[in-house]
């Protein structure tokens, strides 16, 4: 392995065992919002990494599955299958013994907000220290109208001098980042822009720290997720920086097409009903279900399986392992595979299917 992002490639095709083409790793680091890889991220324990590349191109991706193929890490009977050698889990194990696992990272919960609470927060620094030292001829770092109009807001609702929003800024940073956090935090103080500080880049923040830059990444995200998890379950300790994430912290997160059938859901459509509505194949709604299911824990599956038979379709998958449709309904022919797939989505990790 050649570097932190290669250790990540690994360990996630790890997790699929072969069950999925290497590129629903490429998909599932980019963040592709489709329900097939929302599913997957969740069926294979991977929400972790959902998300956190998402400037990563496929032919750099495909570079990266060459590579580990000729070091013996990766086997193949044929592309785009591949399985991790025994080799390349040894070399997983021993990567993130010397290195740490990056264990607050959760890409599926946090990155959709992560990056809108990133540039708010470094947008806000950056405004705040000007207004304190009153000056006013600088170049902001953001541009966006959207995000002009949210900081003019957000600064006047505080309703409070600026030096004493400042202070209340420091302490709650201050509170949050020595509560024990995973990385160290100057990964990102030396990120914010200020007064006489040009905000560093992550190759610049990699050099600084003499790591890779693509550890520094995943370093960065680790201390961002912690930082939002804190946040949001600390809220009353953290108001002024839960305010800069308030209106993006929805709980459920679906594709745009899935929370159209989720509304419809709740008015009581059938998914009959639904399909005719949207102009959609009933195997598309039936994705959103599932994703759905994926995203709600207090979805009911009672509308779509029995008791008796979600049972039944959990213990089989115990019994035979993996994820694969066709042993399982080979097992169970009178169970459609709309339900199999719903069975494992809704209740497959907590009944510890892997």
């Amino acid at each position: 392995m050649n570097c932190y992002l290669d250790a990540v490639i690994l360990s996630c095709l790890h997790k699929i065992k072969g069950e999925r083409t290497i590129y629903s790793i490429y998909h599932l680091l980019k963040g592709k919002k489709s329900s097939q890889t929302i599913q997957d991220a969740h069926f294979y324990q991977l929400t972790t990494f959902f998300q956190t590349f998402p400037a990563f191109e496929r032919q750099s991706y495909e570079r990266r599955i060459k590579l580990l193929f000729q070091q013996g890490l990766l086997t193949t009977e044929g592309h785009p299958i591949y399985v991790v050698t025994e080799e390349g889990a040894k070399s997983i194990k021993q990567y993130f013994t010397k290195i740490s696992f990056p264990k607050y990272l959760n890409g599926y919960q946090y990155q959709q907000i992560a990056s809108i609470f990133w540039r708010r927060f470094t947008f806000f620094i950056q405004v705040l220290s000007h207004l304190i030292r009153k000056e006013r001829a600088y170049y902001p770092i953001e541009r966006d109208p959207v995000r002009l109009e949210w900081l003019k807001r957000f600064i006047t609702n505080a309703k409070q001098p600026r030096e004493q929003l400042a202070a209340r800024c420091y302490d709650e940073l201050f509170s949050l980042l020595s509560n024990n956090p995973p990385e160290d935090p100057r990964i990102i103080a030396v990120q914010l822009t200020g007064v006489e500080q040009i905000g560093k880049t992550v190759q610049q923040t990699a050099d600084l720290f003499g790591i890779e830059k693509t550890e520094c990444w995943f370093r960065f995200l680790n201390l961002l997720h912690f930082m939002l998890e804190s946040i949001i379950s600390k809220r009353e300790t953290y108001p002024l920086l839960y305010g800069m994430l308030a209106d993006l912290n929805k709980g459920v997160y679906l594709t745009k097409s899935a929370e159209q059938t989720y509304r419809l859901l709740k008015k009581h459509y059938s998914l009959q009903d639904i399909a005719v509505y949207r102009k959609l194949k009933i195997n598309t709604v039936e994705d959103h279900i599932i994703e759905i299911a994926l995203s709600d824990p207090y979805f009911q599956l009672t509308p779509y399986v029995d008791e008796y038979t979600a049972q039944e379709i959990i213990n089989i998958a115990a019994q035979i392992g993996g994820k694969k449709l066709r042993p399982l309904k080979e097992h169970l022919p009178n169970v459609t595979y709309f339900q199999i797939r719903l069975v494992l989505a809704a209740l497959g990790v907590k009944h510890g299917i892997t």
